[in-house]
């Protein structure tokens, strides 16, 4: 069951100075159960992938690359070393919290494998190669161009 963000807690702060793991703490708090480490790294890239596609921002300052294994992300080594209950939850602006809730809000009910197939359905997932840097930004573009030629615009 998940649990919906508070509008209370916006505090304008450029969106790429949060923590991955400052997220991951956020996205902990809004479902009942705690989610696993690969699932909250699973719901930090999908917010921050949506992040850049709406607002030319990533939430955090993640790096992400594809790999043999799927999706590594760099700097979220720590993610789960921290009792999240615990720890001072991140303000955030509206519009974090608008991506955050959507994330949420899609995934909440989501099996592993639902989780999997969605992550590897996105964009960069489907066009880059591996071991690359994925700039998420720039790919949004990208995303955004490729719509428009396929609607004829």
């Amino acid at each position: 069951m998940r649990k919906r963000l508070q509008k209370k807690y916006i505090k304008q702060v450029s969106q790429s100075e949060m923590k991955p793991q400052e997220l991951a703490r956020r996205l902990t708090h809004s479902f009942s159960e705690k989610p696993s480490r690969i699932r909250l790294i699973r719901l930090v890239y999908l917010s921050d992938w949506k992040s850049a596609i709406e607002h030319k921002e990533q939430i955090t300052s993640a790096k992400y690359v594809i790999v043999s294994g799927g999706l590594q992300f760099y700097g979220m080594e720590d993610i789960c070393n921290c009792d999240c209950s615990c720890q001072q939850i991140p303000e955030l602006t509206s519009n974090q919290i608008n991506v955050i809730d959507h994330v949420v809000r899609t995934t909440h009910d989501k099996s592993w494998s639902e989780l999997e197939r969605l992550v590897n359905s996105t964009f960069p997932m489907r066009t880059q190669r591996r071991f690359q840097l994925l700039d998420l930004v720039a790919m949004a573009d990208e995303y955004a161009e490729e719509k428009r030629m396929l609607k004829g615009e």
